[in-house]
């Protein structure tokens, strides 16, 4: 039997459960920053005045992936993913697959061309947006604007692109957007220096002038070894690129010129300085840590629809776990941006994905690990169009779901569930 002391002492530890719960969410440091630093005013260029370069080569020159961990054990992760199961890699399986969703022609897609081919650059990191008449590709060297009917405008390299705000060094990594909210094209690569005497690195930004890619653009180089105005021995890889309706997110992993990893960091730039070609402000935030303390390895920022008051970034974890961590951005371009841990979200478990098949070969194409490479937020802006119904109203429908339906359903068990665990 439990006694009245039982119950005191049951309910004291619920108590200090609740408390040390409410301290790592309130108190526990997440992050450092946020930290203000600028950027000079851009270099404009028209893609006209460039020279057309379409790369090729036969010598593979490969980028090594980098991780916070041994290399031996990142290859011995990987090796276990990619051994015979369930979820290997299958031709026939992903063929009848296609055949399923469609094949070679599936419902709705209405145009299919080449992009730019292999230049030698191992991995080709390809990336694509679409705008209302063009689409722009970009991989690792390269850059090409095309029609929707796939006739190729214009290609050249990503060292010519950003020739007019001096490239520290290689450039790589590279990512492209089209921003809906304001119609413009943004471009993001990185480049790095290292000699003896040299340490640099960067983040290189192009803006559209207008919606037209073919246009005029504006470039810029942002020092990304800063926190802040504080230098630090650090260089950026593997970036993010997320947007709102007000600003213009970059994420990237940290490391130092030896290679060793030290942090994410995020930073944060006014959209409507950047397509107007100004001075650009920015925040930057550091050393965000998951919720069991575990530094986090790859944050990426959301491409958001509609025009939410908080902003969200998300990461999992590089090797596979079980959860995946929600971040939130309030007041993103006002003096005092602020960059929350908001959850901590359970979900199955996941693990290195093993290789995937291509068509009209027997290579297979890497497919990385665990990170989380591009996400997308929506909210319920379209249901406000026309007056149909009032922000508040959704807000309160919404909480009142979770409240009397949602959260009560996950407190209780499915009958089959119960049948199996509780009823003995």
């Amino acid at each position: 039997m439990f006694s009245k002391h039982h119950s005191i002492l049951y309910l004291l530890t619920a108590l200090l459960v609740v408390v040390f719960c409410q301290w790592d969410f309130v108190w526990a440091q997440q992050s450092l920053g946020p930290a203000i630093g600028s950027v000079i005013e851009a270099a404009p260029m028209r893609v006209s005045e460039l020279p057309q370069v379409r790369e090729s080569g036969s010598v593979p020159m490969e980028i090594p992936s980098l991780y916070p961990a041994d290399p031996s054990v990142v290859d011995a992760m990987k090796q276990k993913a990619h051994e015979p199961s369930g979820r290997a890699a299958s031709p026939e399986r992903d063929k009848a697959r296609g055949k399923e969703n469609g094949g070679d022609n599936p419902e709705g897609l209405t145009a299919n061309f080449q992009g730019i081919a292999w230049t030698n650059i191992i991995p080709p990191d390809p990336v694509m947006a679409a705008g209302p008449n063009h689409v722009v590709v970009v991989v690792n060297s390269s850059l090409a604007i095309y029609t929707k009917s796939g006739t190729l405008v214009s290609q050249t390299t990503l060292s010519t692109w950003f020739a007019n705000v001096n490239p520290p060094g290689s450039i790589f990594d590279p990512k492209v957007v089209y921003d809906h909210h304001a119609n413009r094209w943004v471009v993001l690569a990185l480049s790095r220096r290292i000699t003896t005497s040299v340490e640099l690195s960067s983040y290189l930004i192009s803006a559209s002038q207008t919606s037209d890619p073919t246009g005029s653009w504006n470039n810029y180089n942002s020092n990304a070894r800063l926190d802040g105005t504080q230098n630090s021995p650090y260089w950026a890889d593997y970036p993010g690129l997320g947007f709102d309706h007000e600003a213009l997110y970059i994420t990237s992993n940290q490391f130092d010129f030896d290679n060793g990893f030290h942090y994410a960091k995020l930073r944060i730039f006014n959209k409507s300085q950047l397509y107007a070609g100004q001075t650009l402000t920015y925040a930057d935030f550091w050393n965000m840590v998951d919720a069991d303390n575990e530094l986090v390895f790859t944050l990426k920022p959301a491409h958001h629809f509609g025009a939410p008051t908080s902003r969200y970034l998300l990461n999992t974890r590089w090797y596979g776990l079980d959860f995946v961590t929600l971040w939130r951005i309030d007041n993103p371009i006002g003096t005092s941006p602020t960059l929350t841990r908001q959850a901590t979200v359970t979900v199955g478990s996941y693990s290195f994905p093993p290789d995937a098949v291509q068509q009209g070969s027997s290579n297979l194409i890497d497919t990385g690990d665990s990170r989380t490479q591009d996400a997308m937020y929506r909210d319920h802006d379209f249901l406000m169009r026309g007056d149909v119904f009032t922000e508040d109203v959704i807000e309160t429908w919404v909480s009142f779901k979770m409240d009397k339906e949602v959260k009560p359903m996950a407190l209780r068990p499915h009958p089959y569930e119960f049948g199996l665990y509780f009823d003995v």
